[in-house]
């Protein structure tokens, strides 16, 4: 298990000490020497100990770190649920609990939907509830979760990349378009989400291509065939960008290859085929 200390433990700490008037021989500050020394059996031991009142609830969130750390995670469970109890100011500690419950879903479900209600506004719990939802294939709770995250932070590339896959999962390519397309305004190198723009439109095209070739009408035929072609050139500048962040990428170029090939740009295949020819050779 990755042991957990980083620098929100380690500001954690430094704010502590300066507003708390604790003092440099504390009980309290010896816990953090061991904690922050990775010596995670001492600091556990020690911070149960700490019994003066007005820290006595952080040397208790420390503990529960640090008995994670040593795999003491019962031990983990009962601290974080009396903290919780007694309304610990941290949405980090429905984060550890929730991380206790890897094997039970519904249980870690709970805990961050309980942890979403006290901390509406942290970031961390809304990703926790995000990537929970997506590992679940519950896609409407994507939806939902990272529009509140998005009204937190409304530049944040990865929730409207997230948000774009849901809808694309509950079969709304429109809404999965809009939100891709953010996240690429946002990041103008977001591979990922040019890649997926073009493979919305790509799909689309061929859909129309399988109308066409299922339709016995000339009239249908053409319209449809039409459409492909319309949905084929719409791809086309989004997997040309995805190919130029990513010229290694092997769905990009046949897809890309593809898109040349019903477009009848046979300069462009032409020179693709090229570059592929070159790279094969080194």
């Amino acid at each position: 298990m990755r042991k957990i200390k980083n620098v929100y433990f380690i500001v954690f700490w430094i704010f502590f000490m300066i507003h708390s008037g604790y003092s440099q021989t504390s009980p309290f500050k010896e816990c953090m020497e061991l904690f922050n020394k990775n010596d995670f059996k001492n600091a556990y031991n020690c911070f149960i100990k700490v019994t003066n009142s007005s820290v006595r609830q952080d040397a208790l969130f420390f503990a529960a770190q640090s008995a994670i750390n040593i795999k003491k995670n019962e031990d983990a469970k009962k601290i974080l649920y009396q903290l919780i109890k007694a309304e610990y100011n941290s949405p980090q500690i429905y984060l550890l609990l929730a991380s206790l419950y890897a094997n039970d879903p519904q249980k870690m479900n709970a805990i961050y939907r309980d942890g979403n209600k006290r901390f509406p506004e942290s970031m961390d719990i809304l990703v926790g509830i995000i990537n929970h939802s997506l590992g679940q294939g519950q896609y409407q709770d994507v939806i939902k979760y990272t529009g509140m995250a998005l009204k937190i932070n409304s530049t944040n590339k990865t929730m409207h990349f997230a948000r774009a896959f849901a809808y694309e999962m509950v079969k709304e390519p429109e809404k999965a378009l809009e939100s891709y397309k953010k996240a690429i305004k946002i990041d103008p190198d977001y591979f990922n989400a040019y890649f997926n723009v073009s493979a919305i439109y790509f799909n689309k095209a061929l859909e129309h291509l399988n109308k066409a070739n299922y339709s016995m009408n000339d009239k249908i035929y053409n319209q449809e065939r039409l459409k492909a072609k319309e949905y084929f050139k719409l791809s086309l500048p989004y997997l040309e960008k995805a190919h130029k962040l990513n010229p290694d990428d092997k769905d990009t170029i046949e897809s890309l290859k593809g898109v040349y090939q019903k477009l009848d740009m046979t300069e462009p295949y032409n020179k693709l085929m090229e570059e592929i020819k070159k790279e094969k050779k080194k």
